[in-house]
Parts: structure tokens; C-alpha cells; sequence
């Protein structure tokens, strides 16, 4: 999914839910909105799931983005990626908006923010 710049996202339920939680509607002030609150807590909810599937979504890029590259480029201006993502994930993405050339191996220029704090010490 990554390679085709979309994002997983996975799908688990509980069965045996705190009872907090069968009125939880996002609010804040409701008794299970502390609870989540509590890191402590996570291990306890976030356990014994089931999982049911994943979906990939698509997250595309603004419309401005291809031209922005162009102007860079234009510039004189090279651009490298840093990401908090998967790298396969920006890459395809960036693909897609002309930052690297059909023939480029982006490799080089594209980093994802681990990598980054490695290369910069």
C-alpha cells in the first residue's frame, strides 16, 4: 500500500468494552474521556482486541504542490524529503508531484526523520 502512496490503517474492535465506554460519545466530560486520559490505562483498553481488517486510504497532494516543486527547481533550489512516514509512502507521493525525475534514483534524497538524525551527527 505504501508503494501506491496510501495510508493503512487498521481495524480492531473489544468485546468486553470497560462499561464507561458504552456511552462514550467524544465528550469530555463523560467518565470514559478520563479514563483514556490515564496512560496507565491503555494496556487494559488497548488489549484482547479483534482484529477485522485494514483499509488504505489516499491522501492527495495539494494541487499547488507540483508547481511549488517547479519553482524550486526553477531556483536552483534541491529538494530532499524528511518524513515522520513511511518512506515508501512520501516517495510515491513525491513521484506523483515531480520532485524526483522518471529516471532518478531517489534513494538519496529522501530520508525519513530517524535517518536524518543519524546523518546530521
Amino acid at each position: 500500500m505504501s508503494k501506491n502512496a496510501l495510508r493503512c490503517l487498521g481495524f480492531a474492535y473489544k468485546v468486553d468494552l470497560p462499561k464507561e465506554f458504552a456511552t462514550y460519545n467524544g465528550n469530555h466530560d463523560h467518565p470514559a474521556h478520563e479514563l483514556l486520559l490515564n496512560l496507565s490505562n491503555y494496556s487494559s483498553i488497548e488489549s484482547k482486541l479483534i482484529f477485522v481488517g485494514f483499509a488504505g486510504i489516499r491522501d492527495p497532494p495539494h494541487q499547488e504542490a507540483r508547481q511549488a516543486i517547479e519553482d524550486c527547481r526553477a531556483a536552483g533550489i534541491r529538494v530532499f524529503l524528511i518524513t515522520g512516514d513511511k518512506k515508501n509512502t512520501i516517495e510515491a507521493i513525491c513521484w506523483e508531484i515531480g520532485v524526483f525525475e522518471p529516471s532518478e534514483d531517489s534513494s538519496s534524497r529522501s530520508l525519513t526523520g530517524r535517518n536524518w538524525c543519524f546523518w546530521t551527527k
